[in-house]
């Protein structure tokens, strides 16, 4: 049991931010494509469905403008353009592949001793006690 001076209590410093509401996303996300960093947005009632603050936001959309920027300007594939010469393989074909063998081995090496646990522990249960 802590003593007195050991005991540790809940200041201000160590409290949550609430979260922000749609309006302040909405807020941040203008303020964002505006130059001036210092503006903040004004706290109001907290929204409970928000995961993420304005600033946390606003940082992401900038992001992913950048990455829309970076791309904007390439030219798209044609509709007939070949990406895999494996006649129709998909990722998906190739996941189930390996995992199939992955899981092969796994069998080979552990399934012997795991059915044989299983037993003895079966008999050991169906045996009568004496």
């Amino acid at each position: 049991m802590p003593s007195q001076e050991e005991e540790l209590t809940l200041d201000n410093s160590m409290m949550v931010a609430p979260p922000v509401t749609a309006a302040q996303v909405e807020t941040a996300a203008a303020s964002a494509s505006e130059v001036t960093p210092t503006a903040q947005p004004a706290q109001s009632s907290p929204a409970k469905d928000d995961l993420m603050n304005a600033q946390t936001v606003a940082a992401a959309e900038r992001s992913l403008d950048e990455l829309h920027a970076a791309f904007s300007g390439a030219t798209p594939l044609a509709s007939d353009t070949v990406i895999s010469r494996s006649s129709g393989l998909t990722i998906e074909d190739m996941v189930r592949g390996e995992v199939r063998s992955m899981v092969r081995t796994w069998l080979d090496a552990h399934l012997p001793s795991l059915v044989e646990i299983l037993v003895r522990a079966e008999i050991a249960r169906l045996r009568p006690r004496e």
